[in-house]
């Protein structure tokens, strides 16, 4: 029979478990570190595209640029970012089109007020000189600006 004291054994056994629960907590703390760091990368993204919307929201003739290239991107963040950039150059081009559109709107409805404007000036220009004419008694007179006004009519 071997008799070994208690104090013997019980001591490293205490010092293993020792080690084993810090061997532990350090493989925790690292694992919680690295998955924090890996999320924190992937909102980064995120947080990068919700961010170049709210700018795009404020302000559609800009487009906001990150300092990070998302066009060699090929996976889901980078599509993403690549969308969104081009959905917001679609949106830019449409509303500078619709802007060029409403000014040649407003440019041919003035041409149009201008127009009418014109033949009445003329024709009321036309019927003072046949009037005042008339008053003259100038009878040749007041026939040509007859005439005239009537072929301008016709």
């Amino acid at each position: 029979m071997c008799l070994v004291p208690y104090d013997t054994i019980r001591n490293p056994q205490q010092a293993t478990l020792l080690l084993c629960m810090a061997t532990l907590a350090v493989f925790a703390a690292t694992g919680l570190l690295l998955s924090r760091r890996i999320i924190q990368s992937i909102t980064g993204h995120l947080r990068r595209l919700i961010w170049k919307m709210k700018e795009f929201g404020k302000d559609e003739e800009t487009l906001p640029v990150t300092a990070y290239d998302y066009s060699l991107r090929h996976d889901e963040i980078g599509e993403l970012h690549q969308q969104f950039d081009h959905m917001a150059q679609k949106i830019k081009k449409l509303i500078e089109e619709n802007y060029v559109q409403e000014l040649l709107a407003k440019e041919a409805r003035l041409k149009a007020l201008e127009n009418q404007i014109n033949p009445h000036f003329l024709y009321n220009t036309l019927d003072a000189v046949y009037w005042r004419a008339m008053a003259s008694g100038e009878e040749t007179i007041s026939t040509m600006v007859e005439s005239l006004a009537v072929l301008l009519r016709s």
